[in-house]
């Protein structure tokens, strides 16, 4: 460890490179000097012990799968916490790009003025687990329209063609098109559509009694036509306390609808739609995150 200048050895600012595994942090007096490096498993209980030492201190780590839990520990623990968008921080302390000195560039940025990591903020743990269901639905819908299209496949393969059907009652609606020499491959398929169909069901009755129990919000907004519980719970959780936003038109900016920019002098093209955040709401493009500017 090298040592530092000055006499001052108390944490001011910390960088965290979180990884899977293990995430490497390195801290920093109030004079930028580095006092400390380390890495510490990257777990609840060890971030939960680690974070004991670093009470008040300025805290940088990029948003990631890790980033929402461990924020939240950081906080609780007194530190001073700011998620970095790393799709618009790009950053590094040396010329050698790694874990060790990644986590120096973070500290070293949210020591001088946090706002050049372009800020997110992670909605709350119940958000983001009652978001999880209707993540999880979706998967399942995935998987189930993989298997179709692909028993629709192996049966033109064979000269076939399976009649049209929703994918709720395919296999009711399509067994009996299936050729006989594909019965024994196909009957697998089948089985899993019909338990993917059964699950989604459930996580249908979930979101309904999540939506009238903790979001009776969606109530209006599925009193538009087309909109089901479903569409307007995932709008609610994404964009989370609407009064945050000074004009209806910054919700759309909020969810990446805005155009892009590319102003030099007087020139001022019209761009396409960017689908990335904007100054005006302060957004990031994660699905579970938001930008603060300001």
């Amino acid at each position: 460890m090298k040592k530092v200048s000055s006499m001052e050895t108390t944490t001011a600012a910390l960088g965290i490179d979180l990884g899977d595994r293990f995430s490497h942090w390195c801290a920093l007096n109030a004079a930028g000097e580095v006092v400390d490096r380390g890495r510490v498993r990257t777990s609840a209980e060890a971030i939960g012990q680690q974070a004991a030492a670093w009470r008040g201190a300025r805290v940088a780590l990029e948003n990631g799968t890790h980033s929402g839990w461990v924020s939240r520990a950081l906080t609780a623990a007194g530190c001073q916490v700011t998620v970095a968008n790393p799709s618009r921080w790009r950053g590094t302390a040396h010329a050698s790009k790694n874990d060790r000195n990644d986590a120096e560039a973070l500290a070293r940025v949210v020591r001088v003025d946090p706002k050049l990591l372009f800020p997110i903020e992670h909605r709350s743990q119940q958000h983001q687990q009652d978001l999880a269901v209707i993540r999880s639905r979706a998967q399942l819908i995935k998987a189930r329209t993989q298997l179709v299209n692909a028993a629709r496949g192996l049966v033109k393969s064979l000269g076939g063609r399976l009649p049209r059907a929703d994918a709720a009652y395919f296999p009711a609606n399509t067994w009996s098109a299936v050729p006989q020499a594909l019965r024994t491959a196909l009957a697998p398929f089948y089985r899993t559509i019909t338990a993917l169909s059964k699950e989604i069901r459930t996580l249908d009755g979930e979101i309904e009694q999540l939506s009238r129990q903790s979001y009776a919000q969606t109530a209006r907004l599925r009193s538009v036509p087309g909109v089901g519980p479903v569409t307007a719970l995932a709008y609610v959780l994404t964009v989370g306390d609407s009064h945050r936003f000074a004009r209806s038109r910054d919700a759309g900016a909020y969810l990446g609808l805005r155009p892009k920019q590319h102003q030099s002098g007087e020139r001022d093209p019209k761009l396409g739609i960017a689908k990335k955040a904007t100054a005006s709401c302060g957004v990031s493009t994660g699905c579970s995150d938001r930008e603060l500017i300001g």
